[in-house]
């Protein structure tokens, strides 16, 4: 396993400024230009009493060293430039004059001063020489919160439970901070929990690591403001009990129900909410906030999942669902207004300055659209209002429209969720942040970013069209300091671009010089590649566009499930084969193959672009390094495209012979071929940039050359060892995988009869029982509409569930039948889409005599199954079926076992091993 990502503190330390750009050039000064030549001399009359304005001016006179506009022997004078207070519009605002008599940057507050001094060094790179044209530039910020995070910082969360407060390590270099200052970064963000870090004395048990956590935070804070950016805290409180054992996103309720019970709120499952709707809990809430804000002077603010990431307050639960005696009769919104109240107070009281963010962060799935839209309205005063800019956004590609869930950099958004939610909270007067990801998101996130700056344009112009003032510009990936960060800094401030073009011209002019219009087609062709990726959420946790190059493929099927993009997880350390699992019932496998192949595709159309003039920058680290990661994302596109064909082949090769499956076989030949080659040249593109491959979130690397060795070497042994044996037994005339396809099974096999069989002529299939004794049956037939099963049991009517795998790469399709309800429920595991009730489907219940069973007194439950309901493609309609069934309370009981697997975001815990065959009449 490579280092840890902290490692990154020495690459972080190299100087932002080290040498002119290559397309620097001498040249005759113009009648309207002002000459820098003889060196600038800068003239401080600022008043600047906590000294932040040192790193600025430090940063500023060694850029002119570099850049040979020091003050010369010869001319000591040099050009005058003034810095001075000024009248301007607001906070962070600038007045830049340049004029025959030098230069002349006024603002009201040392963050004008600083922009202003950023602004005038991109000014000169973007001249491509010593000249600045006379004029005045006025500039403020539209997005005035512009909050990042450490892209390696620790994430106080599994696999490796780091917290940032509890170690020495300083995760802010100066040099870092100067870069994030550069691109408009004015504020970072960090997590804590009122359990570790605030001592507060109204509830015991809280501040546990205080005498740690608060002079690590107190430091950050101090170190940070010497470049203009404020700390922010990120949590999720008040935490809820539960009474569970050992569970660290929750208090022990055995702690606190007994003394203190007024806390004790809607009990669900192990979890209990904590009531906010006692004098205890605001008192609680108030001190945790006040108390923090005074033991760390100068912390800029805080920022809440107030509503969806886990259960909290009593009302961040499913709508309708809330037990509490207290908060069940009062509308959800004034429960979490509650909580806000509170908290907001304890810090306003403490830092009237520091900003308090609520971040609802998927509250529409818990409350639902009209809920969240409602909840928007009725924010508490000057509390500010965050919600994710493109969750629940609608899309169309191939003509369907697609649902973005969660964090999207592909989709532009804002959604139509966000956009009402804005109107809402402005008519309350309600100032509105957007929850973004700037640099990369779940798409891929294992690259530094995605050089993309015309969607962030696009998403910007939108934001201001809605007043938009602030913006949370990354989850843990998404940060690291780029052409994406600079973009978004950029299109912060006032006057905004006229169009995206003009803006792509001025973002590039500065680094890219008379390269400029090559660097903006290039940009432009990404942008429509990457406006391509399937809009599914899904589709981005799994799929194999972060890390294809270190996939194995496997010629002979393994069954083994893919991995989240960002996990970690002992149970599944190498990615499956299951390759259906990213797509489930969003894209057919052919309209995910076809969108990725346009944008792998379009994407190598703008990397041919950018090819030919990476000579021109042979010594710019930071050019090379901008054209390494466009060549890395190509890879990394192709070969998630040559993954899902390589399988969309082995599954025509199980059900092909003869020449049919040869063909197969040879065009999985080339693809592997292909990926051995892909492999290599990544591995290249890793030694160019060291945080090729990290993904913040994992806190790890998800490829580096090691790993992408191993692959290749797994390619070579597959084409080598295993490739000629198969292809032999098919020359043969043989089944390529008999097992797999259920043509020569390895497990239980039921054969169906005719469904104009009497059911008495139908041979039972016994289940296992937990207790060895008990018996349940079921049988099954079909026709050609609906399979129908009949399950018996003795006593009383119990839960029956169903499980079909209607494909062999996907999913399994789990159906419940609730004898009680009489209602069927379409389990859904992914948690941005409800289960569904299905009220179509047939079930009875019948009691022993309505079909002849082997026992007296049983129970049965009939169920009529459409098969259309299976989604099966055509060409396997009637082909074997892997199915499951299940019955009893806990579904103990059941045909076949295997052992469980551990449950993954979006993806059921079930073993995909744990089946038999259904078989259909010939």
């Amino acid at each position: 396993m490579k280092e840890p990502a902290w490692t990154f503190i020495d690459e972080l330390q190299k100087p932002l400024h080290s040498q002119k750009p290559a397309f620097w050039e001498d040249r005759p000064v113009q009648d309207n230009e002002l000459s820098l030549s003889g060196g600038i001399s800068v003239h401080m009359d600022f008043p600047d009493p906590g000294d932040v304005l040192q790193t600025a001016l430090t940063d500023f006179k060694r850029f002119c060293l570099i850049m040979n506009l020091t003050e010369s022997e010869q001319n000591q004078a040099g050009v005058m430039f003034e810095i001075r207070p000024g009248e301007t519009a607001c906070f962070e605002a600038f007045r830049l004059v340049v004029g025959p008599a030098g230069l002349v940057l006024e603002a009201a507050d040392t963050e004008g001063i600083r922009r202003g001094l950023v602004y005038l060094e991109d000014s000169i790179l973007a001249a491509g020489a010593p000249f600045l044209s006379f004029g005045t530039t006025e500039m403020k910020p539209h997005i005035r919160t512009r909050l990042s995070r450490c892209f390696f910082g620790p994430i106080k969360r599994p696999p490796m439970n780091r917290d940032e407060l509890e170690d020495k390590v300083n995760y802010y270099p100066d040099e870092y901070l100067n870069r994030l200052a550069h691109e408009g970064v004015n504020a970072l963000w960090l997590t804590i929990t009122f359990r570790d870090t605030i001592p507060i004395t109204t509830l015991p048990g809280f501040g546990r690591r205080a005498d740690i956590h608060i002079p690590k935070l107190q430091e950050t804070v101090d170190r940070c403001a010497r470049y203009g950016i404020r700390i922010f805290v990120f949590f999720i409180e008040p935490t809820a009990f539960t009474n569970e054992r050992d569970n660290p996103r929750y208090l022990d309720i055995r702690l606190y129900e007994k003394d203190y019970p007024e806390l004790i709120g809607n009990r669900q499952g192990q979890q209990t909410g904590f009531c906010p709707s006692s004098e205890l809990a605001r008192n609680f809430l108030y001190e945790a906030t006040h108390t923090l804000f005074q033991l760390v002077p100068g912390l800029g603010g805080m920022i809440d999942i107030s509503v969806g990431e886990r259960f909290t307050h009593c009302s961040s639960w499913w709508n309708g669902q809330n037990n509490c005696p207290r908060c069940s009769v009062r509308e959800p919104s004034q429960v979490l207004a509650d909580v806000l109240t509170c908290l907001h107070n304890g810090m306003k009281d403490a830092n009237p300055k520091a900003e308090f963010i609520s971040w609802p962060y998927s509250q529409y799935l818990l409350w639902g659209d009209e809920g969240t839209v409602d909840a928007a309205g009725h924010v508490p005063e000057n509390v500010i209002l965050q919600h994710n800019f493109e969750s629940a956004g609608r899309i169309e590609q191939l003509g369907r429209m697609r649902r973005a869930d969660d964090y999207w950099l592909s989709y532009t958004g804002p959604s139509d969720l966000y956009r009402r939610c804005a109107i809402q909270a402005r008519q309350n007067h309600t100032r509105m942040y957007a929850k973004l990801q700037v640099g990369c998101s779940h798409e891929v996130a294992s690259v530094t970013h995605v050089p993309v700056p015309g969607i962030l344009y696009d998403k910007y112009s939108r934001m201001r069209e809605l007043g938009v003032s602030g913006a949370m510009q990354s989850w843990y990936f998404g940060n690291y300091p780029s052409l994406m960060t600079r973009a978004a800094g950029r299109l912060s401030f006032e006057p905004f671009p006229p169009d995206r073009q003009a803006f792509l011209q001025q973002l590039a002019k500065p680094e890219w010089g008379p390269h400029t219009e090559t660097v903006v087609k290039a940009w432009t062709l990404f942008q429509e590649a990457y406006a391509q990726y399937p809009v599914y959420h899904v589709f981005g946790y799994y799929a194999p566009m972060h890390d294809g190059p270190v996939w194995p493929l496997y010629l002979q099927p393994v069954n083994k499930p893919l991995i989240a993009n960002w996990k970690f997880m002992p149970e599944f350390p190498v990615h499956g084969d299951r390759i259906g699992e990213c797509l489930q019932d969003a894209f057919t496998l052919d309209e995910a193959l076809l969108l990725c192949a346009r944008m792998s595709r379009t994407w190598q159309k703008g990397l041919q672009l950018l090819t030919p003039i990476e000579a021109s920058f042979q010594n710019d680290q930071e050019r090379l390094r901008d054209i390494n990661t466009a060549r890395a994302l190509g890879i990394l596109f192709s070969s998630g495209y040559h993954i899902l064909r390589f399988y969309q082949l082995r599954e025509r090769l199980a059900d092909s012979t003869g020449p049919e499956a040869l063909a197969c076989l040879e065009q999985m030949s080339r693809i592997a071929i292909h990926e051995i080659e892909n492999s290599k040249k990544l591995a290249d593109c890793c030694l160019v940039d060291p945080a090729l491959g990290f993904n913040s979130e994992h806190e790890g690397y998800r490829f580096y050359p090691e790993k992408l060795k191993n692959r290749i070497a797994q390619l070579k042994n597959m084409l080598e060892q295993d490739l000629p044996g198969l292809k032999q037994r098919i020359q043969k005339g043989m089944i390529p995988f008999p097992a797999w396809t259920g043509q020569e099974p390895d497990r239980p096999v039921y054969q169906m009869s005719s469904a104009d069989i009497n059911w008495s002529a139908i041979q039972p299939e016994a289940l296992n029982t937990p207790d060895g004794q008990s018996q349940t049956f079921f049988r099954a037939c079909h026709d050609e509409l609906q399979i129908m099963l009949a399950i018996s049991y003795s006593g009383e009517a119990k839960p029956v569930k169903v499980r079909f795998f209607p494909q062999r790469l996907w999913p399994e399709r789990t159906y419940l039948f609730d004898p009680m309800t009489g209602k069927t429920t379409l389990e859904i595991r992914d948690r941005e889409r409800p289960a569904q009730i299905l009220s179509e489907l047939e079930t009875e219940i019948s009691q022993t005599g309505a079909v002849d069973l082997p026992q007296p007194k049983e129970t049965t439950v009939l169920i009529r199954m459409p098969i259309d309901e299976l989604q099966r493609p055509a060409s396997c309609r009637y082909s074997p079926l892997r199915f499951n069934l299940m019955a009893g309370e806990k579904h103990q009981t059941c045909w076949v076992r295997r052992e469980p697997i551990a449950p993954r975001l979006a993806q059921s815990p079930v073993n995909p091993d744990e089946y038999g065959w259904l078989y259909f009449k010939d």
